[in-house]
C-alpha cells in the first residue's frame, strides 16, 4: 500500500525506487524574474506519490531546460509544469498561478510561522486540479476550520501535514469527502470525531513521538473505511485502539509500545500485515497466529528473549520476522519453519541504533 512507503527510513528510498516511472523528470529554476524567487517548479505528468518525495532526473533535465518565466506572463510551456514547492513569500502569487499554471496537481507548502495554514489553505484553492497537498508547518498550532474550503478541489485524494506544534485540529477536515490519504505528523494532537465521514479514505498514518504523550485518536477510528491504518510513536494503542477497522488489510504499529493484543483484532477477517516493530515486546504474540488471514507479522526490533513453538496450520500462508531481538533461545520445534521461510529470526547481536521518531 502506497503509506508503507512512508514507514521508518523508507522516505526517500520509496521516492529512489520510483525514478525511472513515477519522479518528476526535472527541477526548473526557482529565479523567477520579477516575482520571488521561493518557489520551485517541476515539470513532468509522472508525479511521485508526494511532493516532498520528488526526485531530480537529471536524464530528463534536457527536456525542459530552456523553460523560463518571464516578468508578466508565463511561457507557453507554462502548462507542463504539475507541480510547486512554496514558501510564504509565493502565497500572494497563488492567484496568478492559478490562472496559468492550469495543470498543476501537487503542492508543497512550507512556514516557520506560527499560524500559516489559514493562507496557505486560501493560496491551494487556486489551483481546481490539486490531487496531492503538503503542509510542512513546523511552528502551526492549529488546522483551522477554513480547511473545509478545499472541498472545492474535487480531485484532491491526498493531504499531508507535518506540524511540530499542532494540537487543534478542526473537524471540518472530514469535510473533505474525496480524501483516499490522510497524513498527520504532529508529535501531539487532539483528533476530533467523525473520520468515519471520509467513506473514500482508505490510507492513514498518524506520526506522534515517543518522548511526548500523544492526544486522541478519532473514536470513530473503528466505523471508518480505512485499508491501511499506520500509527507510528502512540502510547496506550491497544487501549485507544481496541476494535479495527472492518477493511483494514495492513495495520503498522512502530513504536506505539504494545501491552497486549486486543482480543477484538483476533476476529478480524481481512487483516493481512501486521507490523508491531519497536513496541517494547518481550515476548512474541503468538495469538496474532489465529488471524486467519494473516500473511506477515513484522516484529522486528523488539526485546523478544525466546521464540516458542509456533503452532501455524499447514495452509495458513505467513511470514513471520523477528530481526534485530536479543533472542536466546529458538524453540526447535521453529526448525522447519525456519527452513521453509516462514520465520525469520536470529540469537542475539547488536540490534541497530534506529529510532520510529520522525522530527
Amino acid at each position: 500500500m502506497i503509506l508503507r512507503v512512508l514507514k521508518l527510513f523508507c522516505i526517500i528510498a520509496a521516492g529512489l525506487g520510483w525514478l525511472d516511472s513515477r519522479t518528476f523528470a526535472g527541477i526548473l529554476s526557482g529565479d523567477i524574474s520579477g516575482w520571488v524567487d521561493t518557489a520551485k517548479f517541476y515539470a513532468d505528468n509522472r508525479y511521485a506519490h508526494y511532493a516532498h518525495e520528488v526526485a531530480i532526473d537529471k536524464r530528463e533535465e534536457s527536456k525542459i531546460g530552456g523553460l523560463e518565466l518571464g516578468d508578466n506572463s508565463l511561457a507557453n510551456d507554462a502548462t507542463q509544469i504539475w507541480g510547486l514547492e512554496l514558501t510564504d513569500k509565493s502565497l500572494t502569487n497563488c492567484a496568478v498561478w492559478g490562472n496559468k499554471l492550469t495543470n498543476v496537481v501537487a503542492i508543497r507548502f512550507e512556514s516557520e510561522r506560527v499560524d500559516p495554514l489559514p493562507d496557505m489553505i486560501a493560496a491551494a484553492t487556486n489551483f481546481p486540479r490539486l490531487e496531492y497537498l503538503d503542509f510542512f508547518v513546523i511552528n502551526a498550532n492549529r488546522m483551522p476550520k477554513t480547511v473545509a474550503t478545499l472541498t472545492n478541489l474535487i480531485n484532491l485524494k491526498s493531504l499531508y501535514v507535518a506540524g511540530l506544534s499542532l494540537t487543534n485540529i478542526d473537524s471540518s477536515i472530514y469535510n473533505l469527502s474525496q480524501l483516499r490519504e490522510l497524513d498527520f505528523r504532529v508529535r501531539k494532537a487532539d483528533f476530533p470525531d467523525g473520520i468515519s465521514n471520509l467513506k473514500h479514505l482508505v490510507e492513514m498514518m498518524i506520526s506522534g513521538k515517543r518522548a511526548i504523550q500523544f492526544g486522541k485518536l478519532p473514536n470513530d477510528l473503528k466505523d471508518s473505511t480505512l485499508e491501511d491504518l499506520d500509527i507510528m510513536n502512540v502510547s496506550g494503542i491497544d487501549e485507544r485502539l481496541p476494535e479495527l477497522p472492518p477493511n483494514l488489510i495492513e495495520l503498522d504499529l512502530g513504536g506505539c509500545r504494545l501491552k497486549h493484543i486486543p482480543k477484538a483484532w483476533l476476529s478480524h477477517r481481512k487483516l493481512q500485515y501486521v507490523g508491531i516493530t519497536h513496541c517494547a515486546l518481550t515476548a512474541f504474540p503468538t495469538e496474532l497466529l489465529s488471524i486467519a488471514s494473516l500473511k506477515v507479522v513484522n516484529a522486528d526490533l523488539n526485546e523478544i528473549t525466546e521464540i516458542p513453538p509456533l503452532n501455524i496450520d499447514d495452509d495458513h500462508k505467513i511470514k513471520i520476522t523477528l530481526h534485530w531481538n536479543p533472542i536466546q533461545h529458538i524453540a526447535s520445534e521453529n526448525d522447519s519453519l525456519i527452513k521453509q521461510g516462514i520465520l525469520e529470526a536470529e540469537m542475539a547481536t547488536n540490534k541497530p541504533d534506529t529510532s520510529t521518531d520522525h522530527f
